[in-house]
């Protein structure tokens, strides 16, 4: 049987022992803000997202005011104001939506004119071109989260040195394992897009079935999702090229789908909730970052952007762990299958 404890304790105790095996997924979430931000100020989106952010600081400032001023109580627009005011200051809802638009174009910003002059040919290909560049480096930092692990697991020299030539043999095994997975879940999508749109061209009523081939889809992307589960340690742990690793996850999950299931529920459950309590105060506090004039503020913010990174890397690590020693489990447990079968 699959032992889920013996999995999760000694998950606990690799990332007790080597502490260091957190830093690929923290390097991956502190290269990837540097390029977005680089991005950003390159391309002059930074300067124009400040000034948006000054203007509706402004228009807040004269709402403010307004609310606060009781000679307006009597004003019969008044109490819809302090709803608006009250709203918008509380909930994630933007009631000021119209409002800001009419102050905007009231104040003579430009804001427009600076908006469409951003969009540039030569914006569009820098932004491209850091797209690409935030990519790669989410795949080489995947695979260097996924190989140190695997060394730690081993027992084997977890250096920077060595992690980097370890990740540097494993990069494009890795990379063409992402390129057959990506092939293996976009080509179906595609091609019922593709008949999707030639059916209901022919007939609207063919609509429907089209509908049932995206449901049909979905149970193609679980299953295909939950058979190759254990590809990526697979690929890491036993060391096995891109195709084998798939066929090696297809083998062990054979007649455990179940199983498989319930840890892919529970890691996947653990990773939405980190991330649901994390992106929120997270993307709150790098906008701080970029866009406050507070020395303070941004220097508070920062310090939350590293905890944020700091905890999302130890989380994401966790997961990773366990996931590769549910692998091992899974695997112990189709030996111990094939022995009683053979006796």
């Amino acid at each position: 049987m699959v032992d889920f404890q013996r999995a999760f304790i000694n998950s606990y105790n690799l990332l007790l022992r080597d502490k260091q095996i957190i830093f690929p997924a923290l390097a991956s979430m502190i290269v990837i803000i540097l390029l977005i931000t680089l991005a950003l100020y390159s391309t002059g989106f930074l300067s124009l997202f400040r000034e948006f952010y000054s203007s509706y600081e402004a228009f807040l400032g004269q709402k403010s005011s307004y609310i606060k001023d009781t000679g307006n109580m009597r004003n019969a627009d008044y109490p819809m104001e302090m709803f608006k005011y009250m709203a918008s200051e509380y909930t994630s809802n933007d009631f000021y939506e119209e409002d800001f638009d009419e102050f905007l174009q009231g104040s003579e910003s430009g804001l427009a004119e600076k908006a469409a002059s951003v969009f540039s040919f030569r914006n569009i290909v820098l932004l491209n071109v850091f797209v690409a560049i935030g990519m790669l480096a989410i795949i080489y930092f995947g695979a260097m989260s996924s190989e140190v692990v695997a060394l730690a697991m081993n027992k084997k020299n977890i250096g920077f040195l060595d992690v980097i030539k370890a990740t540097n043999a494993v990069f494009f095994r890795y990379f063409l394992y992402i390129l057959i997975t990506s092939l293996i879940f976009a080509l179906p999508i595609l091609f019922l897009l593709l008949i999707s749109v030639l059916l209901s061209v022919i007939n609207p009523v063919f609509v429907l079935v089209g509908v049932l081939l995206f449901l049909g889809y979905a149970v193609y992307a679980v299953f295909f999702g939950l058979k190759l589960y254990f590809s990526i340690p697979a690929l890491f742990v036993d060391n096995l090229p891109a195709v084998a690793s798939l066929k090696k996850s297809f083998s062990i999950t054979k007649g455990k789908i179940g199983m498989v299931f319930f840890v892919y529920g529970v890691t996947y459950a653990t990773s939405f909730v980190v991330s649901s309590f994390g992106l929120e105060p997270l993307v709150s506090s790098y906008a701080n970052v970029l866009l406050s004039s507070n020395i303070l503020t941004v220097f508070v913010s920062a310090l939350l952007v590293i905890l944020f990174f700091a905890l999302g890397a130890v989380a994401f690590t966790f997961l990773t762990i366990f996931q590769f020693y549910m692998y091992v489990e899974f695997k112990n447990m189709v030996k111990v299958d094939d022995k009683s079968k053979i006796a």
